[in-house]
């Protein structure tokens, strides 16, 4: 994927497509939220988004499908999913992963962009490694000393 044409993509979409995400100030004015079916919520961890970070998550989800490039789509995606777990939502790591303190609100776009940019930049310094050779094992890491 050349470098290039994702980043006129992403511009197109942040020029073009993205429509503007409500502020928490214009949302408390209309009230209009969007979330998760019931379903769909009982399988997420209690408080782990908090709602207007899940409505402008939800937005941006909505853009990137009306807006789709078969060939950047995905990548997008992979972006919106690592940016909703690592800094949009209230998930935390530690050795195990929990729920932090709520968020009242997220930088939700910029948060998306930041891991697009991100994605970009290393598949660009990939694409100079040129081949690499490697070495593939079917094993258990678990039992290194039984592993060929």
């Amino acid at each position: 994927m050349p470098l290039k044409l994702l980043k006129e993509h992403w511009q197109n979409l942040l020029g073009t497509g993205l429509p503007t995400i409500q502020s928490w100030e214009d949302i408390q004015l209309n009230g209009a939220l969007k979330t998760l079916p019931p379903e769909s919520m009982e399988l997420l961890l209690t408080n782990s988004i908090s709602p207007i970070p899940l409505h402008k998550a939800l937005t941006l989800l909505e853009c990137l499908k009306k807006y789709q490039d078969e060939r950047y789509h995905r990548h997008e995606l992979l972006a919106f999913a690592k940016a909703l777990v690592s800094s949009i939502s209230n998930l935390h790591f530690g050795p195990e992963v929990g729920v932090s303190k709520p968020k009242r609100d997220a930088r939700v776009i910029g948060a998306w962009l930041d891991e697009v940019k991100e994605m970009a930049e290393d598949l660009h310094v990939l694409k100079l490694l040129g081949d690499s050779p490697v070495s593939l094992y079917h094993a258990d890491s678990r039992r290194m000393s039984q592993n060929p």
